[in-house]
């Protein structure tokens, strides 16, 4: 333990410096972030909105996949203040774990308390149509785990804690999704390293695990800002479906882009009702 200690510091510096950076630029402290998967565009309107480019913040890896702007909106929701994060860094980049979670840690020194997750996904069974929005109740972590990660997970008490996500969260956004008439099913995500999809063999093993989404980011995410104590939420936009085998051999980016676009007027109408109820 005491040989792996200064590995905590080795991560959480560069956040501290790339939130003294931001906040110089915004001078705001958020309480609330929403990361955005590929093509989900909302909350256009924030209050007061400083926008930052990844690349004006101190220490913060580039992200490059087409659909993320790269680029952090800090303001004000009807008073709350908010981090919108427009762009993520996935392994399939080539970004080691400590990359892929950056934008975490960052969110943590930034004082965020409540972490919302979203992302672009394949849905794997019939129930599920483009443009449906699932409410992620567990995930399934099939990336290949890093050393580092596992000894960061350890020193924030991983092996002492069942990492799930927050319930009172989930149970606000499916009120809110009654409140506000926008369909909200739920389901488990499988997480898997990409960048290519999935063959049909590999489907059908992911949906006899129980999975109903499958995609190529969120769960290191969501798991280390478990591990550093934030309540997560997470939510997919189904783009595209992967239980008929036309739609597979037709999937590409362009068209997991299009439909998050406009799946995303549905997404904005719900959260801005979540973060209303806070």
């Amino acid at each position: 333990m005491m040989t792996t200690a200064p590995l905590l510091e080795e991560i959480l510096q560069p956040a501290r410096e790339a939130n003294d950076s931001l906040f110089a630029q915004t001078g705001i402290r958020p309480e609330y972030a929403i990361v955005l998967g590929s093509g989900i565009q909302i909350f256009e309107d924030l209050e007061q909105a400083t926008t930052v480019p990844f690349s004006s913040i101190k220490n913060f890896p580039q992200a490059s996949v087409k659909g993320h702007k790269g680029e952090v909106s800090v303001g004000y929701y009807q008073g709350k203040a908010v981090a919108l994060f427009r762009g993520r860094l996935h392994r399939y980049d080539g970004h080691p774990w400590r990359n892929v979670v950056f934008p975490i840690t960052l969110m943590k020194e930034m004082g965020v308390k409540k972490l919302i997750l979203t992302n672009s996904a394949g849905g794997l069974h019939p129930y599920l149509t483009p443009g449906d929005l699932v409410l992620i109740r567990e995930h399934i972590y099939f990336q290949q785990v890093e050393a580092e990660e596992q000894k960061a997970l350890y020193l924030m008490g991983g092996a002492r804690q069942h990492q799930r996500y927050c319930p009172e969260m989930m149970q606000q956004v499916q009120d809110a999704a009654l409140e506000t008439e926008v369909g909200l099913k739920h389901g488990t995500y499988a997480g898997l390293l990409g960048p290519t999809y999935e063959t049909h063999a590999e489907l059908k093993f992911f949906r006899n695990m129980g999975a109903a989404l499958v995609g190529m980011s969120t769960v290191p995410e969501a798991m280390w800002a478990m591990a550093l104590g934030l309540d997560v939420l997470g939510i997919s936009c189904v783009t595209n479906v992967t239980h008929m085998i036309e739609a597979l051999a037709g999937t590409s980016h362009q068209e997991v882009v299009e439909v998050a676009q406009v799946a995303s007027v549905k997404l904005e109408r719900l959260l801005k009702r979540l973060l209303e109820k806070q």
